[in-house]
């Protein structure tokens, strides 16, 4: 039973401070800062957007680098390296198909 708690207390903690800052954040707003928070919103939405064309191409090379460490005998059993070959191969059709 104290595990269950122990497990579900970081997703209420992270609900609740969502929950608290939503609230900051309509405060703010019928207090007259609206103009200065929608401000805010469009150079954090650049921010983001700037960031997700650097780290697209970082995602890649994790996801090459998993796939290697399936494949190396010290890290990954035959039945991985199937499956990399079977999605492999799933992926070259969905290509052939396009």
């Amino acid at each position: 039973m104290i595990e269950t708690i122990w497990f579900l207390l970081p997703f209420l903690a992270m609900f609740l401070i969502g929950l608290g800052l939503w609230a900051l954040g309509q405060f703010m707003r019928r207090k007259g800062y609206g103009e200065q928070l929608n401000k805010i919103d469009k150079k954090v939405t650049a921010a983001q957007q700037q960031a997700h064309y650097l780290l697209r191409p970082i995602g890649g090379a994790m996801l090459g680098l998993g796939r290697g460490f399936s494949k190396a005998p010290l890290f990954g059993s035959r039945r991985q390296r199937d499956a990399w070959d079977k999605l492999e191969e799933l992926s070259k059709q969905q290509d052939k198909d396009l």
